[in-house]
């Protein structure tokens, strides 16, 4: 916040492209593992994240994610650098298994009046980059298969998104797209 209720509201965009799967597999369950590299409440924010199915530029989509369709909303205040957020997705029918599936991640809550943020390792990075496992039955019955992506190779845009890069939060700042 910069004195006259001026602060960021940036997001992450992911793209993973899970199209190796057979479209006639029976989703089981998903899970989001992004690596945390720095995170800060002092708000009481929570991290959410919608399914995606705009454009993947920094001009096609908004910065506001009204409410997490793809999880439930997570408290900042219980996440930490350098953990690893192993992330339970919900509503898998907008997990696309026939070409890329986008999942925005970004901060809810009020306007802040201090620093909230979360930054998370990107392709760049020795920590795992962001990953969507899915389990699934092929055929309708048998065993379940787990496989796991790792984002696709333009995986990261959107916002003001700097892969790799760091930088210190101001004050007041409403941002999770930071690394």
């Amino acid at each position: 916040n910069d004195g006259a209720g001026t602060f960021n509201i940036d997001t992450i965009l992911l793209e993973f492209d899970a199209s190796g799967i057979d479209d006639t597999v029976t989703k089981q369950a998903a899970t989001l593992e992004i690596y945390v590299k720095l995170a800060g409440s002092a708000d009481g924010l929570s991290l959410v994240g919608d399914w995606y199915t705009g454009a993947m530029s920094a001009a096609g989509h908004t910065r506001v994610i009204s409410s997490s369709t793809a999880f439930s909303a997570i408290p900042l205040s219980g996440v930490s650098a350098g953990q690893l957020l192993s992330i339970p997705l919900t509503n898998l029918s907008n997990l696309s298994l026939t070409g890329v599936t986008r999942i925005r991640l970004g901060l809810s809550g009020s306007d802040p009046s201090g620093a909230n943020y979360l930054g998370i390792a990107s392709l760049e990075d020795d920590q795992q980059e962001a990953r969507l496992t899915v389990t699934y039955i092929a055929g309708g019955s048998g065993p379940s298969t787990t496989y796991a992506f790792a984002t696709s190779s333009n995986g990261y845009s959107g916002g003001s998104v700097h892969a790799g890069s760091g930088r210190t939060v101001a004050n007041g700042t409403r941002d999770a797209s930071r690394v």
